[in-house]
């Protein structure tokens, strides 16, 4: 199994009392502490009281684990941050001022850890796919066309801010340069100060 290929709604590790569930709490936890230094498959499996097999039963693979995790450190939606933004500067500053929180940095870095790794298997189609581009892109698009983009340059229009917010949030997370990514920030805000256009 591949990079977190488990729809949230259909894996085990959801139903709360379940083996699995427990698993993933005890995993998560320790991570939040620990971080990713710590995170082969057997330490974990010895840090939440069962072996890597079960763990690989439950979960797939060690992507699929962290896949688990990184569900579980979301927390808001994409839809819930861009739901009720009237413009493209709101959604914009309100995915920055979420991503780039202090207690989301461990989220961002098993972020951009599977990201790496679904560039390596590109031939399947997966749900850490779906999720850092398709569903971003659309959440973006619905915003672009409240502000009176039609459907195509809202579409190619929310693929450029999702890639040039991601590519920041990276940048910041290689570089530690938070005065530099927060500049870059505000002239990517500046160049969408307007209202959209047909």
């Amino acid at each position: 199994m591949s990079v977190t290929q488990l729809r949230p709604t259909q894996a085990p590790w959801t139903i709360d009392g379940t083996p699995g569930r427990e698993f993933l709490d005890r995993i998560t936890a320790h991570i939040v502490e620990h971080g990713l230094s710590e995170a082969a498959l057997r330490h974990l499996a010895t840090i939440a009281g069962t072996s890597h097999r079960m763990l690989i039963y439950y979960f797939g693979s060690r992507d699929g684990l962290l896949g688990a995790v990184l569900h579980e450190l979301r927390g808001v939606e994409s839809r819930e941050i861009l739901g009720r933004a009237t413009s493209r500067r709101q959604a914009l500053k309100a995915v920055w001022a979420y991503y780039t929180a202090p207690e989301r940095e461990l989220e961002m870095q098993i972020f951009f850890y599977l990201a790496g790794q679904a560039a390596h298997d590109r031939q399947e189609t997966n749900d850490f796919t779906d999720a850092v581009v398709a569903t971003w892109t659309e959440e973006f698009r619905h915003v672009c066309e409240r502000e009176g983009m039609d459907a195509r340059a809202a579409q190619a229009e929310a693929r450029l801010l999702v890639a040039s917010m991601r590519g920041l949030l990276l940048d910041r997370l290689l570089t530690a340069d938070e005065a530099g990514t927060n500049a870059a920030f505000q002239r990517l805000l500046s160049s969408v100060s307007g209202r959209g256009r047909r």
